[in-house]
């Protein structure tokens, strides 16, 4: 089965280098922000020492792990005495915790690969209590500078495919949404066209829909890796490719929720995630988050230029074909420009 998203954008940006860069960061950040519908609880102290797979924060049976060996060096704490974020500083000796579980279940659940899963509608962090309907892997990403998904996949195919082994243990019906460069892989739904064909909102409402009585599971290719490395060699493969624009445009290989300033330390307005709905990265949140898999930087808004309005706009990024920039290869430029100011909206009508 395939489609094509005639309806979209089509995005023009400059193409990424494909070699991989090997990078480990000096420490990582988890937030428990980063789990939606999960009352989480710290089940470590300032000063402890971790390894790869220890429990960092726990609700019931769902476990958030570290993805480093180390020592718990800062916890963050904001407003009401609510955790913002763990940090572990990196020994550099990636020790794995020694992790034991009878059942296939008990093993995503010990290692915190279950957190992986999310649940559509409501895209909370999944309860292995309340199984859904039907489970979907999505290996595609249609948002601008994204990593290759038939790259990650193709070079980790055998591990891809004991993911999928192990996620069909749970006996439900799965949904293999692919690149469609990806035709040896059989029983896939192939997605392409223009954004947003990699979303899973996409691929729900043409192939799919929920309902409050119809829910899904869903997961990241990267995580289905994760798993199969898991399950293959009984270690926890807590690093991540990484899509990186702003210093160059290249993919990394880094430790899950690195620290982006210190990576990128002279790059203005990081954004964790896709510029078009990432979370800003500042000093005091300056770690990726863990369901994003690129790194964007884009430069201040230089202010408004006279008479702009009458140019053609080479450089110019539009959805409505309204610039040049539209109709020829050329990379956009995008800064933190709003293009008009912020005005208030008066419902006149009601008056």
């Amino acid at each position: 089965m395939e489609f094509k998203i005639k309806k979209g954008i089509s995005f023009k940006f400059t193409s990424l280098n494909l070699d991989t860069i090997s990078l480990q960061s000096s420490e990582v950040g988890i937030y428990p922000n980063d789990y939606p519908g999960l009352k989480l609880e710290l089940v470590v102290s300032l000063g402890d020492t971790v390894l790869i797979g220890s429990p960092i924060l726990t609700d019931n049976k769902i476990v958030v792990t570290s993805p480093i060996s180390g020592i718990v060096s800062n916890i963050v704490i904001g407003a009401r005495r609510k955790i913002v974020s763990i940090i572990i500083s990196n020994d550099f000796k990636y020790l794995n915790a020694n992790l034991k579980y009878s059942t296939f279940l008990d093993g995503l659940l010990v290692s915190g690969l279950f957190t992986s899963f999310k649940t559509r509608p409501f895209d909370k962090i999944a309860r292995p209590h309340v199984l859904p309907s039907a489970i979907f892997v999505n290996a595609t990403d249609s948002y601008p500078y994204s990593v290759p998904a038939a790259k990650v996949v193709s070079e980790n195919i055998s591990f891809f495919l004991k993911g999928i082994e192990v996620i069909k243990k749970f006996q439900i019906p799965i949904k293999l949404i692919l690149d469609p460069s990806l035709k040896n892989i059989e029983g896939g739904i192939h997605f392409h066209g223009k954004h947003p064909y990699g979303l899973i909102g996409t691929h729900l409402n043409l192939t799919y829909p929920v309902s409050l009585e119809r829910r899904i599971w869903y997961i990241n290719y990267q995580d289905v890796v994760a798993i199969g490395k898991f399950f293959d060699g009984n270690y926890q493969y807590s690093r991540r490719i990484y899509a990186l624009h702003g210093m160059g445009h290249h993919l990394i290989e880094n430790d899950l929720g690195f620290n982006a300033h210190k990576l990128m330390p002279t790059s203005p307005n990081l954004i964790s995630g896709s510029f078009l709905y990432g979370l800003p990265l500042d000093n005091n949140q300056p770690f990726i988050h863990r369901f994003h898999l690129s790194i964007n930087s884009i430069s201040n808004f230089e202010g408004p230029k006279i008479f702009g309005w009458l140019t053609p706009g080479l450089k110019k990024f539009t959805v409505s074909n309204l610039f040049l920039s539209s109709f020829i290869k050329i990379a956009p430029h995008l800064d933190t420009g709003l293009n008009g100011s912020t005005r208030a909206l008066f419902p006149m009508d009601i008056y």
